[in-house]
C-alpha cells in the first residue's frame, strides 16, 4: 500500500492517508521532491518460517528507470540492487503458534524528500526472495499544469 504515512509500532502497522496512488510534489521544479511511505504485510507460511528471506523494494518510472532510494548498498548485495530499498529476516516460529499457523511481518518504508525526475507514473515493486509479490502505480502530479501551485486536486 502506498500511504502519507506508515510506522510499525508494537508489532502492529499504523497507516494514515493510505491506499493513495496521486502524489504532489513538495516544490513546483525538478526534481520534484514527494513524501510517501510504502506499508507492507509480509505474510510467511508455517512451512517459510527459520529461514532467511529477502525483501527488496524499488521504485520505476515508465520507461523503466529505476529512481534511487539511497546509494549505499549493504555487504554481499549486488550492484543491481543499487538504489534499492533492502532487507533480510528470518521470521521464527512463536511458541504460541499452532502447526500450519502463518505468522506476519508489517513493514513500513518512509520515503520524505525521495527526489523523482519527472512528473508521471512510477511503480512501486516489492520482491519476496526474487519474487514479485506487489505493484502499485503512483501518478506524481505535475505542478505547471494544475493551475495556481498548490491547487487542483
Amino acid at each position: 500500500m502506498i500511504a502519507d504515512f506508515a510506522q510499525v509500532h508494537g508489532g502492529k502497522l499504523f497507516v494514515s492517508g493510505g491506499a493513495i496512488n496521486l502524489l504532489a510534489p513538495l516544490r513546483p521544479e525538478a526534481p520534484f521532491a514527494v513524501n510517501f511511505a510504502v506499508a507492507l504485510s509480509i505474510t510467511i507460511p508455517w512451512q517459510a518460517t527459520n529461514q532467511m528471506h529477502r525483501l527488496a523494494v524499488s521504485i520505476s518510472d515508465t520507461d523503466g528507470e529505476l529512481v534511487p532510494m539511497g546509494d549505499e548498498l549493504p555487504p554481499g548485495a549486488a550492484a543491481e540492487d543499487r538504489g534499492k530499498f533492502l532487507a533480510e529476516f528470518n521470521m521464527g516460529r512463536s511458541p504460541i503458534m499452532v502447526p500450519g499457523e502463518e505468522s506476519v511481518l508489517p513493514v513500513a518504508i518512509p520515503l520524505l524528500g525521495l527526489p523523482l525526475p519527472h512528473p508521471g507514473s512510477y511503480q512501486v515493486i516489492a520482491e519476496l526472495d526474487g519474487s514479485e509479490e506487489a505493484r502499485r502505480t503512483v501518478r506524481l502530479l505535475d505542478p505547471n499544469s494544475q493551475g495556481r501551485w498548490g491547487q487542483g486536486f
